[in-house]
């Protein structure tokens, strides 16, 4: 399959669920979205549409400064928990996004979640080898799976997805 075909594909496939990521974000007034590299990047962008659009409170981790701090004083492997800890609580939405689907920080927030109760909508790429598909937990509503081993593919999907209830 072409790249294009693939990724025509699969933005079909996620947009069939579109419905289920509308009602989770309609039901929180709090949502924190975490991503790593270039999902971070776009999680940004993502919770200032989601405030400005939707009426949202929304924390993401981005910026460079505090993401820094937080690698320092906490370790790289559990920064996402620790931000998570500090803005979230039982009425929060939170958002995991993964590409690269092993991402160690955001597997340790995803077991805060678990452990916590707080209701999680995880994005990630293929389940094969995925820590973070493969951990299940009864916080987590929903997962999204980009069947793809394309990074592209998996972030555009990961990015429409996540955009496609902002008007």
């Amino acid at each position: 399959m072409s790249h294009n075909e693939e990724l025509f594909s699969e933005i079909e496939r996620a947009s069939q669920n579109t419905k289920h990521l509308q009602a989770f974000v309609d039901k929180y007034k709090k949502i924190v979205l975490l991503g790593a590299g270039s999902a971070s990047a776009f999680c940004s962008i993502v919770a200032k549409d989601y405030a400005k659009t939707l009426g949202k409170t929304v924390y993401t981790f981005s910026d460079s400064a505090k993401v820094l701090a937080y690698m320092e004083d906490y370790g790289p492997a559990n920064a996402n928990e620790k931000f998570l800890k500090e803005h979230s609580d039982k009425d929060t939405l939170v958002i995991l996004v993964s590409s690269s689907q092993n991402t160690e920080s955001l597997y340790r927030a995803a077991l805060h979640c678990g452990e916590n109760f707080l209701p999680t909508v995880v994005l990630t790429g293929p389940e094969e080898n995925n820590k973070l598909a493969g951990f299940d937990f009864p916080s987590r509503l929903f997962h999204l799976c980009v069947n793809s081993n394309r990074k592209s593919v998996v972030d555009c999907v990961h990015w429409m997805f996540l955009m496609s209830i902002v008007e």
